[in-house]
């Protein structure tokens, strides 16, 4: 086997995006690890703020849904991050391998911590009634 990662025995077929895969072959230890605490840094800020947001759902439910129902349609907004997560990946995968993953990774990153950054500037239910929540949503 040849030690250039660009021979026909390293290449692994297309990406999505019809763009050449081939086996990382010759990455080096530093590579990696650089490429390990980009990986770590972007699942923490992802789950940091999932949890946040669970954290303090309460604190969210009194402000945005009042009444007995509150906590449910909270954690019913949670939920649907969830949903869309695979939505996501169907489309930023296919941007990853034109654009670069770790320009993806960023944008991922700021797509994420700008809307928890605004839920707390958001005006309550009390200021702007059922208009809250759906700001909440978007």
């Amino acid at each position: 086997m040849s030690s250039n990662p660009h021979t026909p025995e390293h290449y692994l077929g297309p990406t999505l995006s019809g763009q050449k895969r081939v086996h990382p072959v010759g990455i080096g230890p530093k590579e990696r690890r650089k490429v390990i605490v980009a990986s770590f840094i972007g699942n923490f800020v992802e789950w940091f703020d999932y949890g946040v947001y669970s954290y303090v759902s309460v604190y969210i439910a009194n402000a945005f849904f009042p009444g007995e129902w509150g906590i449910a349609l909270t954690f019913a907004f949670l939920a649907l991050s969830f949903v869309f997560r695979p939505l996501g990946g169907f489309v930023l995968g296919p941007l990853g391998d034109k654009l670069g993953r770790q320009h993806v990774m960023v944008l991922t990153i700021i797509m994420m911590t700008i809307p928890t950054t605004l839920i707390g500037i958001l005006p309550t239910y009390a200021t702007l009634g059922a208009f809250a929540p759906i700001l909440l949503l978007l």
